[in-house]
């Protein structure tokens, strides 16, 4: 018996010492493998800084380059009007490929054509501001000289309106147009080109039983040119009517796809209000004592060199001020004009170093200055000092807002070091072979074909949110999911891990956006990996692993997220870089992100127990609005999640060449919702 204790005391230890030297050798790998990681991301932050001066550089000599460019082409075709700017969309446009903006809308009642286009002519293509069209490029024709794109002044006169707002046929392929076939009577319009002798826009209306469509193509020079808001052409009512009771704020309705990808700072913005305040004070002060045209008293003063040099600096915020205000280039003018008000003079300077030299002077402010020192460290101190006991609360709120301050500095200091590493690992680095898949190398014609899916009801989602604790968005994606893994079998192509896409968010105030209006744009961007292929094949596994794939995503794209925000992503290459070169290498990124995802939410309304519908001028109701952003480049797919009124539903725009499986992805979406419906235990 002792043997066998002696024994087990010897095993007992012998595995304690193995697990011990298990776990040290883990630690020092991981420390080991933590500091390798540290060291690569403090390398590419390096040559990040590195890279800035030849990036400036680039920027400077692309620039000049198109500016020259541009004068030559402007002298070479004196009858064009040259678009000055270069975007990503412009750099990948193609004759076959073009970004054609396409909006779709289901309004009840009948729709008077007539009406219709003279509303447009009065409101849009003669609306005149300061004795000149607000949108002339809506009456020119658009082609191209030397890669550069090009109005046509001269196409004006044989503008048409009948020739960009047409009335559908009413049969197709020998059956009238009703609910059943109105997907392929859009889709086959949108898959014909615009005419390329007419301005690239067109407003087609689709009759069908008791409602009407409203189809839009719009070209995207448009939108980033002429300012021009999709809620222009699609005659709606301003966002004022039937507004919805209030149940309470719903927690779930300011989440979306970027909710939590970057905490904007709070601290920072109130401590920088609270130091505006506190410098706007002391300067209303100063220039309450010392400018003559606020206080005429100090012109009887003697003045010395601290007058002279106050005054200096008022006279040259005054000039700061003037030259913002009237946009003059004669700083000199307006220099002497304020010195002439305030008979600021050379004159006025030496008498002020007359008397600032005198001994008397001199004397006076030495007296006065050991006098300030003595009251401010016997009287002063000891009064702040009980100011501030009597005001505890107070203090301590500003540390704790400093401290915040110092948090949220740490923080952004931490997303611009990380910065680069996220970036280059998202956009540059080549993709794992589990996750590549067929829609990267598809051969694409250029022309698009469209679907979408039946409305889901929102309070379905909400239901399903409620008993899997996920957000409504998370729902809608994974169901999107659900669709896009069907589609791989069906095709015959092998199933990936994941699908990469690039993910957007768009609020629908901002979406459906008049050109007089400020509303807010969305902005940013999201490198999402769709899971396709999980471990279980219950819609709940999926949804687990699609939350996990969102919230990795969010919590390391902060960067990136930022990026895409002030345009510093992908959208900096044409800036830097010659058009051909970036071109090349924006049809090598959408070779790897061929799959593009927006989301259109109109969250401002989200706490509502039914969210408001839009109607048109004329008091129609607006049922259903669907829009596509267009894939161009090497991109085959654009997904849209589209939430209006009380329900959601997925568009798909694909190239012609993957027609009748768009109609699948957006049939399966919704059978994917009803699936997670059921396996959670919600009616449907």
């Amino acid at each position: 018996m002792i043997k066998i204790l002696l024994f087990m005391v010897y095993y007992c230890r012998s595995r304690n010492n193995m697990l011990a030297k298990e776990k040290n050798t883990f630690q020092e790998s991981e420390r080991k493998s933590s500091f390798l990681y540290y060291l690569y991301t403090l390398t590419i932050f390096a040559i990040f800084i590195l890279l800035i001066p030849c990036v400036v550089l680039m920027y400077l000599l692309v620039a000049a380059c198109r500016i020259v460019w541009l004068r030559f082409l402007e002298q070479r075709f004196p009858e064009l009007e040259f678009v000055r700017t270069t975007s990503v969309r412009t750099c990948v446009d193609t004759l076959r490929n073009q970004g054609i903006i396409t909006l779709l809308l289901q309004v009840k009642g009948a729709c008077d054509l007539q009406q219709f286009k003279a509303q447009l002519k009065s409101d849009i293509l003669n609306k005149t501001k300061d004795g000149q069209l607000v949108f002339p490029h809506l009456k020119m024709a658009l082609t191209s000289r030397y890669g550069r794109y090009a109005w046509l002044p001269g196409s004006r006169q044989q503008f048409d309106i009948e020739n960009h707002v047409v009335l559908a046929n009413q049969l197709f392929r020998g059956r009238s147009v009703t609910g059943s076939n109105i997907q392929e009577v859009v889709s086959d319009i949108v898959s014909k080109y615009l005419a390329a002798d007419l301005p690239p826009w067109q407003i087609t209306v689709i009759p069908c039983q008791d409602e009407f469509f409203v189809l839009i193509r719009l070209h995207h020079l448009y939108l980033s040119e002429d300012n021009l808001g999709l809620g222009d052409l699609l005659m709606l009512r301003p966002q004022d009517t039937e507004w919805c009771s209030r149940t309470g704020p719903d927690p779930d309705s300011t989440q979306h796809l970027l909710t939590g990808t970057f905490r904007p700072p709070q601290a920072l913005p109130q401590l920088y209000e609270h130091v505006c305040e506190s410098l706007a004070n002391s300067w209303n002060e100063i220039v309450s004592l010392y400018d003559p045209q606020e206080n005429v008293e100090i012109t009887k003063k003697q003045p010395t060199l601290r007058t002279f040099f106050i005054l200096l600096t008022i006279i040259l915020v005054s000039v700061a001020k003037e030259m913002v205000r009237s946009n003059k280039s004669d700083i000199f003018k307006v220099f002497m004009i304020e010195s002439r008000k305030r008979d600021f003079s050379m004159r006025f300077f030496w008498r002020s170093l007359k008397t600032s030299i005198q001994p008397d002077v001199i004397i006076t402010g030495m007296v006065l200055w050991t006098w300030w020192l003595v009251v401010k460290f016997i009287l002063h101190v000891p009064m702040t000092v009980l100011y501030a006991i009597r005001d505890t609360p107070l203090y301590i709120y500003w540390m704790i807002t400093l401290l915040r301050v110092v948090h949220e500095l740490l923080y952004l200091c931490r997303i611009v070091y990380t910065g680069p590493r996220v970036l280059l690992e998202e956009i540059l680095f080549p993709e794992s072979a589990c996750n590549k898949h067929s829609l990267q190398t598809v051969s694409l014609c250029g022309r698009k074909v469209v679907s979408w899916s039946e409305p889901v009801p929102l309070h379905l989602i909400k239901a399903i949110r409620s008993a899997t604790n996920a957000a409504s968005c998370e729902v809608i994606l994974s169901a999107m999911a659900g669709a896009l893994s069907d589609y791989f079998p069906r095709a015959g192509a092998a199933l990936p891990d994941s699908v990469v896409t690039i993910a957007r968010f768009i609020p629908q105030d901002s979406l459906l956006r008049q050109s007089s209006s400020m509303a807010h744009s969305g902005g940013g961007l999201l490198c999402l990996p769709i899971p396709v292929r999980t471990a279980g094949s219950e819609p709940t596994s999926r949804l687990r692993a699609l939350r996990k794939a969102l919230s990795q995503a969010r919590s390391r794209q902060a960067a990136l997220f930022l990026a895409s925000v002030y345009r510093l992503d992908y959208g900096l290459l044409p800036k830097v870089l010659p058009t051909v070169v970036a071109r090349v290498l924006l049809n090598m990124l959408s070779r790897r992100y061929s799959v593009t995802l927006t989301q259109v939410d109109n969250s401002s309304a989200g706490d509502c127990d039914q969210l408001t519908r839009r109607r048109m001028l004329w008091g129609q109701p607006v049922e259903s609005i669907m829009y596509w952003r267009p894939p161009q480049a090497n991109i085959s797919v654009s997904l849209t999640l589209m939430s209006y009124g009380d329900s959601v539903r997925l568009g798909v725009m694909t190239d012609a060449l993957l027609a009748n499986q768009h109609v699948e992805i957006a049939n399966d979406f919704n059978n994917h919702i009803y699936r997670l419906a059921a396996a959670v235990g919600v009616s449907s």
